[in-house]
């Protein structure tokens, strides 16, 4: 189906943005760990600089485990429409998915970028995702607290990664980047049965 921009331009609403978000389905164990590390050593460091930040854990089927982060900073949601979700895409100033395991590509970060919402994640958070360059990522807690920070405080580098990150989806997986490829898959295809048949006949 392909993953489509529905950002616009968010720069508009920066100065209302605030908070952090992290997305995902909780019944997912890698998700409940990294749900788990953010709250327990990443945001404590993020608060140190940002006592009144907030942050929203959004996602069905949260554990025990993942409802017991819940706290006066930290909400954790439960499942919401796809009408909700969209509305914390654009009140929230960051968003983040501390991933410590777990195989393939993220859809909840490619999520993010459609969105224009500046994404901060680990190198397992970024797999297949090698065009991505821009995107703030780390594998400690202190990295990726510094990353939050300073998407949180520098109006120009969230601008930045806003904008590469809505520019990556339209240009990999947007529908015209998907019917691009396939094209380019089929003319090869192509290519390799004429090329066949000249050396069979």
């Amino acid at each position: 189906y392909g993953y489509a921009n529905v950002a616009g331009d968010q720069t508009t609403s920066l100065a209302m943005r605030r908070d952090i978000l992290f997305v995902a389905g909780f019944a997912h164990p890698p998700n409940v760990d990294a749900a788990t590390w953010l709250v327990q050593d990443i945001l404590p460091l993020v608060q140190l600089r940002h006592p009144q930040v907030h942050l929203h854990l959004v996602g069905s089927n949260p554990a025990a485990s993942v409802q017991a982060l819940a706290g006066p900073h930290v909400s954790v949601t439960g499942y919401v429409s796809d009408t909700e979700l969209a509305g914390y895409y654009a009140r929230c100033r960051v968003a983040t998915a501390p991933l410590r395991f777990g195989g393939g590509m993220k859809g909840k970060v490619l999520e993010s970028m459609c969105h224009g919402l500046p994404m901060v994640t680990t190198g397992v958070g970024v797999q297949g995702l090698a065009k991505a360059g821009f995107l703030p990522h780390a594998d400690s807690a202190q990295a990726l607290a510094d990353a939050i920070c300073i998407l949180l405080d520098d109006d120009a580098h969230w601008c930045d990664i806003s904008r590469a990150s809505t520019a990556f989806i339209d240009a990999e997986y947007s529908k015209a980047a998907l019917w691009r490829v396939l094209v380019e898959q089929l003319g090869a295809g192509r290519g390799r049965a004429r090329k066949y048949i000249m050396i069979d006949g």
